[in-house]
């Protein structure tokens, strides 16, 4: 008998049920077929390769009794893998971490001289497992946040520099009846046009970087694509965000213009 995940009865059964059915394995020489085995559960496809994306990986797969040989004919006596992952719930009021010792002590009742490797909860052992790429992630987020204030301040600057060049021409146009509506309009313009240039510019090298540097960087992301529409859309509301406050600052400024001050001033 045998318990399957949902991807492997998809794969193979299709909409049908899998219960009841029958199936076997071979040898990874692929000559030495092993008992059939009846489908007796269905279980959730959970992630048997750790976090990162992994696209070549067949997600398939089917449990069998502690003792079973998994794949090939039986063997005589029971069957006892190299390396075994047990898993133990604790009880209700119990922590999960608590455990470790008492099963060690435990196992060595059994057999003083069998190893323990990875004791712990699958979320100690997930955190540890991404540690190294969480830090390089916090080191990015930082690198991003930085460089958006940077985006920020120079876009004041660039608005502001120009906003005070274009006095002269903000009093006449207001005195010859312009609405500040219209002036504020004129600036926002040229902000959204430089935006716009910049999302061209910056969207366009990353896709290509993605595109290039696909399987590299891909390796290292979890659960999300390199070219992931949802990130890409995020990242442009946040600077568009971004630099229309830094646009807005400056034309707001320059629909305060007093017409007589800029037309006397040199």
């Amino acid at each position: 008998m045998a318990i399957v995940n949902e991807a492997f009865a998809r794969r193979h059964y299709g909409n049908e049920s899998a219960l009841g059915r029958r199936f076997r394995s071979v040898a990874g020489n692929g000559r030495q077929p092993g008992p059939w085995r009846t489908v007796v559960g269905v279980v959730s496809t959970i992630r048997m390769m750790g976090p990162f994306n992994l696209p070549g990986v067949d997600e398939t797969g089917f449990y069998v009794p502690f003792f079973a040989n998994p794949f090939g004919p039986i063997q005589p006596g029971p069957f006892v893998s190299q390396f075994t992952t047990i898993i133990v719930k604790p009880r209700p009021g119990r922590r999960a971490d608590a455990m470790a010792v008492p099963l060690r002590q435990r196992i060595a009742k059994v057999d003083p001289n069998l190893p323990l490797y990875f004791v712990g909860t699958p979320k100690h052992q997930l955190e540890g497992f991404v540690a190294q790429n969480r830090i390089i992630a916090t080191m990015f987020s930082i690198f991003g946040v930085v460089a958006i204030v940077l985006a920020s301040v120079g876009m004041y600057g660039v608005m502001s520099f120009s906003v005070n060049q274009r006095r002269q021409e903000f009093g006449v146009r207001m005195a010859l009846g312009a609405q500040y509506t219209r002036i504020l309009r004129m600036v926002l313009r040229q902000g959204a046009a430089q935006l716009a240039l910049g999302l061209a510019l910056g969207l366009g090298l990353a896709l290509t970087l993605a595109t290039v540097a696909g399987s590299g960087i891909q390796n290292i992301l979890f659960g999300v694509s390199a070219r992931d529409p949802l990130t890409y859309l995020t990242v442009m509301a946040v600077i568009t965000l971004v630099s229309l406050v830094a646009t807005l600052v400056p034309a707001r400024r320059a629909t305060r213009v007093d017409p007589m001050v800029a037309l006397r001033a040199e």
